[in-house]
């Protein structure tokens, strides 16, 4: 039972806080092009928030899937698979 709780209670702490924006982190190869981020981010009709110079990190506010980012060749996406540490949600 207190397994069970746990659980439920794990599921519960990764959802992100209401009216928080949903911010996307992507990472691409540091040697990519940076026309390869921009053509991501005009794929997936997201918006850019802030990159790094080289483009190889971009902060995007997306509302598609995630994961259409890899296809565009990100090599991670932020919430497109587990909570990953400073990648995931949290407030500045």
């Amino acid at each position: 039972m207190l397994s069970v709780i746990a659980l439920i209670s794990g599921v519960w702490a990764l959802q992100p806080p209401a009216g928080q924006p949903g911010f996307t982190t992507a990472v691409f190869y540091g040697d990519a092009p940076a026309e390869k981020a921009l053509g991501a981010i005009a794929a997936t009709d997201a918006q850019l928030i802030w990159a790094a110079p080289d483009l190889s990190v971009v902060v995007l506010n997306l509302e598609g899937r995630k994961s259409d980012l890899y296809r565009h060749g990100a090599v991670f996406v932020s919430g497109s698979l587990l909570p990953a540490g400073c990648f995931g949600w949290a407030r500045a």
